[in-house]
C-alpha cells in the first residue's frame, strides 16, 4: 500500500470472480510502502484454486512449539 491504513478497518478485497472481507490487524511501514495484515471474516476459507495473488503475499506463519 502507498499509505497507512488504520488497524481495525474493514476491507473488501475484490478479485476477478469474487471478493472477500476482512479486518486490518497490522500496518507496517517498509521501504517500498506499507504492508497490511488482514484477518478474514469468521467462516471464510482461503481457496487458492479461486484466487492466488501473484505478489505481496506474506502469511506471517510461525510454528507453535509442539504443534504441526
Amino acid at each position: 500500500m502507498d499509505r497507512r491504513i488504520k488497524i481495525g478497518t474493514i476491507v473488501d478485497l475484490k478479485y476477478p470472480g469474487g471478493s472477500f472481507v476482512g479486518q486490518v490487524i497490522y500496518c507496517k511501514r517498509e521501504p517500498i510502502g506499507y504492508y497490511i495484515g488482514v484477518e478474514f471474516q469468521e467462516g471464510y476459507r482461503w481457496d487458492r484454486r479461486k484466487y492466488k495473488p501473484e505478489h505481496l503475499l506474506h502469511l506471517g506463519l510461525k510454528l507453535v512449539k509442539g504443534k504441526k
